[in-house]
């Protein structure tokens, strides 16, 4: 019966050249026989220093090391796995039949191995939720590093190609299958959108109107015929909707809150605005208030993608409650692990997630209190992990005497694909309303008309 690990080893001695190619493919780890893995370990250290690889080299690198002379019992044995290769009959057109059971066997593997390490898990009390999303986190981070790590820039280049002409031949509207349209057009001159298979953060400090921003994106979105989900830590989704009412209808949110002050020219701004908008907010907008806890955001997630939802907000990160991170970690490493984790679910299932997350207080101790990337905290995590980082910022809040009231200052920070800048908009915190300004006029670093 011919052994995969063996094959390849004898490839790797017959067709030294082939051993760069091989290792893109095999790591050690992946040799189910201990000898054959220092074997390999040896082939790889041998072609590294650029010597000759053959059974002689071989037997004396093994020897020479102490930790991999150990696996063998003695120079006999050591010679007769030796032996075993050199003899074995393969062709180079071969190597990738053998890379490929090696890697499938050792996928089947671990993946038995890590049921079991979840199962024991759970045994012990660990909490259901988790233990499932780490264990298809691990096998789904298996699958990436047992696949092959590159592709033929050819390749790549023909199917762009096509996704070209693709998008050429359906003209402007086909932009909708890349981005999330961005609602107001002042900032869509800094950021056409929000891009699927991305991770966005919104920042701001408390007051500046994160959440009344988000519903007015979610509200716009799912005007658009784009599926939203607005998974809503802090609020629940009472307020939330007592928001996109106040935002969509015009009418002040304590009106609303109260009911009883409502004038007939209210009633019919509402009825109005429930006709307007009752398609998108049927078959498009999507509230959850029950999820406080990272494993639950996630789980939400998931049921969003298995119900066509590609637009995610998360209003906002640090509401989030960590209590079943790992005792070994900090608050600031969680929150940064679980920011990668975000991102790589969006780039994986073509979502575009945007995160509402709040400002540390280092913006207070400077004069200038334009937020900067910094002050997303974590560490830096935030900054690094994110796509696109829009940040808000309102003059009034810190200076009553401001002669910016009702001004919003959208500061873009970073952009993946598009440009930084700072746009201004109208904002009625009362109403929940955020407009653009007269375009030409107010989007700052333009000059005047």
């Amino acid at each position: 019966m011919i052994n995969p690990e063996t094959s390849l080893l004898a490839l790797c001695i017959k067709y030294p050249d082939m051993v760069p190619v091989i290792r893109t493919s095999i790591s050690d780890k992946m040799f189910t026989g201990k000898k054959n893995a220092e074997i390999y370990k040896a082939c790889l250290k041998l072609k590294d220093n650029n010597k000759l690889v053959d059974s002689v080299t071989l037997s004396e690198y093994i020897k020479s090391n102490k930790k991999a002379n150990a696996m063998f019992d003695d120079e006999t044995v050591l010679y007769t796995c030796l032996s075993e290769i050199t003899t074995t009959e393969v062709k180079a057109s071969s190597y990738q039949d053998y890379t490929d059971i090696i890697v499938n066997n050792y996928r089947k593997q671990f993946a038995v191995n890590e049921t079991r390490k979840s199962a024991d898990k759970m045994k012990d009390g660990a909490d259901v939720t988790t233990v499932v999303e780490t264990l298809g986190e691990n096998l789904r981070e298996t699958e990436r590093l047992t696949s092959k790590p590159f592709n033929s820039f050819l390749d790549i280049a023909r199917e762009e190609t096509n996704q070209i002409e693709l998008r050429a031949e359906r003209g402007p509207v086909g932009l909708d299958e890349l981005f999330v349209p961005m609602a107001f057009d002042s900032l869509g001159r800094f950021i056409k959108g929000f891009r699927y298979g991305s991770l966005s953060l919104l920042g701001a400090r408390p007051a500046m109107g994160k959440t009344t921003f988000a519903v007015a994106l979610a509200a716009d979105a799912a005007r658009r015929g784009i599926k939203t989900l607005f998974i809503s830590i802090e609020m629940d989704r009472s307020e939330i909707a007592q928001k996109m009412l106040s935002h969509t209808s015009g009418i002040h949110f304590n009106k609303i809150l109260e009911g009883f002050s409502l004038e007939q020219s209210d009633w019919d701004g509402l009825l109005s605005t429930m006709s307007t908008y009752h398609e998108g907010w049927d078959t498009n907008l999507a509230i959850d208030d029950e999820s406080s806890t990272p494993s639950e955001v996630l789980r939400s997630i998931n049921w969003g993608i298995n119900e066509g939802y590609k637009y995610i907000i998360i209003d906002h990160l640090h509401e989030l409650v960590f209590d079943d991170r790992r005792s070994h970690i900090s608050l600031t490493e969680a929150m940064g692990d679980y920011v990668k984790r975000l991102r790589n679910m969006a780039q994986r299932n073509g979502l575009a997630i945007l995160a509402l997350c709040q400002l540390n207080r280092e913006v207070e101790k400077r004069s200038s209190k334009i937020p900067l990337p910094s002050d997303l905290g974590e560490s830096g995590a935030l900054e690094r992990v994110a796509h696109n980082i829009i940040m808000l910022y309102r003059d009034e809040v810190y200076n009553r005497a401001s002669e910016h009231k009702g001004e919003l200052d959208v500061v873009v920070a970073k952009a993946r694909g598009g440009q930084t800048g700072i746009a201004t908009m109208d904002f009625d915190g009362g109403k929940n309303l955020v407009q653009d300004q007269i375009y030409e006029l107010k989007a700052k670093g333009d000059d005047e008309q």
